[in-house]
């Protein structure tokens, strides 16, 4: 009799764990029921293998036999698919509320200093109240109006440029110019300076805007630990978490540079304030906005007009 016993000993430990184990397995469950249906993935890796070189075609592939909702599991990651103008509208106006918020990858936390911004960060109400002074000072009617000039002095120096070049009979990249026009356009309006000289020289591949190149691979850029957390020593093995730290650093020190520049005592003024003065005069009245929330403001508006 004393060996049944002894093996009831021995199990009892292990009944927390089966206990914990069959919790789990209905809450996997039921989480489950509250997605569309989807494909069957694989261990670990879910519907990864399946997306292919082309994901736009094979979702639309999978959208034909499990309907236009449908749920995929990217590693740890659940995502739904919305394959359908219809269905898109239910998502994105019906229930905009549920589903207005936004992941949290690697890069965009770090470059938005922990989300610290408007187009990156998830729905709150200190997202409101940044989108607010954004649209406000930046993008509104009012604001766009009011630097007019600066768009119609860039439009002249855009011209005088293709007229200079004309001379050599040479062809010129229209799309070069102008990106650099929407370049200048929005970075006078940010901070009051253009962002490179506006040419097709080499200068546009060097200094801010090379800065910002990398800083839209990086934003872009797959990160393992974004979807296997536990892999996230594969970023560092490859030297993507260094890129990353690396374009942290310096933006952080361009926008170090704008912010010091337009706080300087000695700076002269004149009645036409650029973004980033609106957002120091906005930060001595409010505690809330940060240098961190300028800085994040200034990447939007920086990406936005690139």
């Amino acid at each position: 009799m004393a060996m049944p016993a002894e093996l009831l000993l021995l199990l009892l430990p292990l009944v927390p764990v089966l206990l914990v184990l069959l919790k789990g397995k209905k809450e996997v469950e039921r989480v489950k029921a509250r997605f569309p249906p989807g494909p069957p993935g694989l261990p670990v890796i879910g519907n990864f293998h399946q997306l292919g070189k082309n994901p736009h075609h094979t979702l639309w592939e999978l959208s034909k036999q499990y309907g236009p909702l449908m749920r995929l599991q990217l590693g740890r990651v659940p995502a739904v698919v919305v394959s359908s103008a219809q269905m898109a509208e239910e998502v994105l106006k019906t229930h905009d509320l549920k589903t207005c918020s936004r992941p949290s990858p690697t890069s965009w936390k770090r470059l938005t200093y922990d989300f610290k911004d408007v187009g990156f960060s998830p729905y709150s109400s200190t997202w409101r109240e940044l989108r607010k002074i954004f649209v406000l000072n930046l993008v509104s009617t009012r604001k766009v109006e009011e630097f007019r000039y600066v768009r119609e002095e860039e439009v002249e120096r855009m011209i005088n440029s293709i007229s200079s070049q004309t001379s050599f009979l040479k062809p010129i990249n229209l799309s070069k110019l102008l990106q650099a026009l929407a370049n200048d356009i929005t970075c006078r309006l940010a901070f009051g300076k253009r962002f490179h000289g506006g040419g097709q020289g080499p200068q546009q591949e060097n200094g801010s805007h090379r800065i910002l190149k990398e800083t839209q691979v990086l934003l872009v850029e797959f990160f393992v630990a974004d979807y296997f957390p536990w892999a996230g020593w594969v970023d560092v093995l490859v030297g993507r978490r260094a890129r990353l730290e690396k374009n942290f650093a310096e933006l952080d020190a361009f926008y170090e540079e704008v912010i010091e520049e337009h706080a300087h005592p000695t700076r002269p003024l004149d009645d036409k304030h650029d973004f980033v003065d609106i957002l120091l005069h906005l930060q001595k009245e409010d505690v809330h906005l940060t240098k961190d929330h300028i800085k994040g403001l200034l990447l939007n508006a920086l990406l936005g007009g690139t």
